[in-house]
């Protein structure tokens, strides 16, 4: 008999106005000045914020507060109106802003030069959880594969799966026998396992050069030792003396 247990019950608790409610106490933050840690400036003006709103909304500020870890940095924004930078903050604590239509434009500029999401269109950010920047990932790590480790890419596979027949191989072997047949008259083809050297040994280059020393004087009675080239095995008659 078993005993099947089953997994505890899961329930989900879920807070209907978290967003709405999280944009209030940011905004009461904001307007009472309370745990800021930077202060921006511009045109004789400053505001104090926070450095995680301002990270989490703008990668300028997320990368000017990484690059320069202080407590409770000044930042002195130029070329920026006041009216401007304060739209600006108002609109990354609460997430719209009411503005004048002669306002826009300054406004984009100055949201353009910040990269304030959701005002300007930052370029080269990811996307976190996104279906599209994942997919340009796999095909690049792929990529890299291909070019560091030697093996081919997706579309260079269909390519390579078709091989050549026994026939073709056959043909192509014969072809370059005969290339290799006029350079090297007396070394074998390189398609070949291995070489014949001197005393029949067996190499595995390509290329054999034989430089043998020449044989010693054969002595009184003795016939001559065997070379590694090809003997003569008939006897020469010696030549008559000479007259006295």
């Amino acid at each position: 008999m078993q005993h099947c247990v089953d997994s505890p019950q899961q329930f989900c608790l879920r807070w209907n106005n978290y967003q709405s409610n999280l944009t209030n106490v940011f905004d009461q933050l904001l307007q009472s000045e309370s745990f800021v840690d930077v202060t921006l400036a511009c045109d004789g003006h400053s505001v104090k914020a926070h450095k995680m709103v301002l990270s989490a909304c703008s990668p300028y500020f997320q990368s000017l507060f990484f690059d320069n870890p202080c407590q409770h940095p000044i930042v002195i924004l130029k070329d920026i109106k006041w009216p401007e930078l304060k739209a600006a903050v108002e609109f990354m604590y609460k997430g719209e802003i009411n503005v004048s239509q002669e306002q826009i434009g300054p406004l984009l500029k100055v949201a353009e030069s910040l990269k304030i999401r959701g005002l300007a269109d930052v370029n080269g950010e990811p996307e976190f959880g996104g279906s599209g920047d994942g997919g340009k990932k796999t095909s690049s790590a792929a990529g890299w594969d291909s070019r560091h480790h030697g093996t081919p890419a997706p579309h260079d596979l269909s390519e390579s799966a078709a091989s050549p027949s026994p026939s073709q191989l056959a043909a192509h072997r014969q072809k370059k026998r005969r290339r290799t047949s006029g350079e090297r008259s007396s070394v074998s083809s390189p398609e070949e396992n291995s070489l014949v050297g001197v005393d029949g040994m067996e190499t595995s280059s390509g290329v054999l050069e034989l430089s043998p020393h020449p044989p010693p004087p054969p002595g009184p009675g003795l016939a001559p030792p065997p070379s590694s080239h090809n003997m003569i095995t008939d006897t020469l008659p010696l030549p008559p003396p000479p007259p006295p």
